[in-house]
């Protein structure tokens, strides 16, 4: 059975056998794997508004990160040297 599959059918385990309302499978890619999938990360819940904040968080997470250097240097033009965005202290 492959990943997927057993992903599906781990889902109406958790619908059918312990009564969740709601149970989707969400794949986990591997970035040093060339983007294969590694894993399902599954979310059951009885709350009609889980899966939809679940989905959210999912394609949010999926969105590629903004360059660290980059974000450091806009950081600083908005916050100054201190990073909490004070004026340093003259001296």
């Amino acid at each position: 059975m492959n990943s997927f599959d057993r992903m599906k059918l781990f889902c109406k385990r958790m619908k059918d056998e312990l009564g969740y309302k709601h149970a989707f499978g969400w794949p986990i890619y591997s970035r040093e794997r060339g983007g294969r999938v590694m894993y399902h990360m599954i979310h059951a819940t009885d709350r009609g508004e889980g899966p939809k904040i679940m989905n959210r968080a999912y394609r949010n997470a999926l969105k590629a990160r903004e360059d660290a250097k980059r974000l450091q240097r806009d950081l600083s033009r908005l916050w100054g040297s201190t990073g909490s965005g004070e004026k340093p202290a003259r001296s």
